[in-house]
């Protein structure tokens, strides 16, 4: 999982960041298969509302709160409706916005992290493959 941050404010009405998912493996995946999680704080804001938006693959967003952690009450799942990754090629450039009432501190976030305009391999987003963790570390 590649990721730029795209507001990288410490406070922030809306967290916005972009992914890409790159298939490093011998064999095509079917993006149905795929999800990546962001991991953060709620900060108070409130239900979890958000946009996934993709020129090539279209993807949705939804949110899981889970017990307190180390930088993290909350997730959001990024995941895509079809098509496939062949080897070697990435899903191409998905946004991502995540929003509620209030502003959230990204500071405190185990995904965020200031790329400026860059795309990085990012170990705090969670890659899975139906389901089984591939890619990065959960808090």
């Amino acid at each position: 999982v590649q990721y730029e941050c795209r507001q990288d404010g410490l406070s922030v009405a809306v967290i916005e960041y972009s992914i890409k998912v790159v298939n490093t493996g011998p064999t095509a995946i079917p993006l149905s298969d795929v999800s990546v999680r962001y991991w953060y704080t709620i900060d108070g804001t409130g239900g979890q509302a958000g946009t996934c938006a993709s020129t090539t693959h279209p993807c949705t967003i939804t949110f899981q709160s889970i017990a307190a952690k180390a930088k993290a009450d909350q997730y959001g799942v990024i995941s895509f409706s079809g098509g496939t990754l062949a080897p070697g090629a990435d899903t191409g450039e998905v946004q991502i916005e995540i929003f509620a009432t209030g502003m959230y501190t990204q500071s405190n976030d185990y995904s965020f992290n200031d790329t400026g305009a860059n795309f990085i391999d990012e170990t705090d987003l969670t890659g899975y493959i139906a389901g089984k963790l591939v890619w990065g570390t959960a808090p």
